[in-house]
C-alpha cells in the first residue's frame, strides 16, 4: 500500500512539476529511479509494529540482505538505529534480513525473487537450514489452538470473560 502510494506521488509530481521534459536532467530514466527508491525505502514501523509510513534511509540502502543477518533494524519515532544480533568480527561485512527470517527457505527464496529481484542462495536458503523446526513449531502451535478451541467456546457460552482472556493470553 505504501509503494502505491509512492507511485500516485511520482505521477502526481511528474504532472504538476515537470510540465516540460526537457528540464530533466539528460539521460535521467525515471522508471530506472522509482525502481531504485521502491527497493532502498523503509516502511516506518510504529512501536507495535503498526505500519505509519515510508521513509528513504540512504545509509542504510547500503546494507546486504542475509537469511542470517547480524543486524536489524530498529524504528525510534521517524529515527531508524541499526543495532547488532550477533557478535560482529572486525571487517565484517553488516547485514540485515529484507524479510522475515522465520519464513521457510522456499518462502524466504520466493519473496527475496518477487520484491528484489535477485536469488538468495545463502547457506540458510541452500541447506533449508532449520525448515523442519519451523514447520514443526507451526504444526505443534495448530494441534494447540485446535485443542484449545472447546474450552473457549465453553467459556464463551458461559459468558466467563476473564477466564476467556486468560486462557487465550495464555496461548500466546
Amino acid at each position: 500500500e505504501g509503494l502505491g502510494h509512492l507511485a500516485v506521488m511520482l505521477q502526481f509530481y511528474m504532472k504538476e512539476e515537470i510540465r516540460d521534459v526537457s528540464q530533466l536532467v539528460p539521460g535521467l530514466n525515471l522508471l530506472h529511479l522509482f525502481g531504485q527508491v521502491m527497493c532502498n525505502c523503509f516502511t516506518i514501523s510504529d512501536g507495535e509494529m503498526q505500519e505509519v509510513g515510508i521513509g528513504l534511509y540512504p545509509s542504510m540502502s547500503l546494507l546486504n540482505h542475509s537469511c542470517d543477518p547480524n543486524c536489524v533494524m530498529v524504528f525510534e519515532g521517524k529515527l531508524l538505529r541499526l543495532r547488532a544480533v550477533q557478535q560482529i568480527q572486525q571487517d565484517e561485512e553488516l547485514t540485515i534480513s529484507y524479510i522475515d527470517v522465520m519464513a521457510t527457505s522456499q518462502e524466504r527464496q520466493r519473496q527475496i525473487e518477487k520484491q528484489y529481484c535477485f536469488v538468495c542462495d545463502c547457506k540458510h536458503c541452500e541447506t533449508g537450514h532449520k525448515d523442519a523446526d519451523r514447520l514443526a513449531g507451526e504444526e505443534r502451535c495448530w494441534t494447540k489452538a485446535k485443542e484449545l478451541i472447546p474450552k473457549v467456546e465453553e467459556l464463551q457460552a458461559a459468558a466467563k470473560w476473564e477466564q476467556l482472556v486468560d486462557t487465550c493470553q495464555a496461548f500466546t
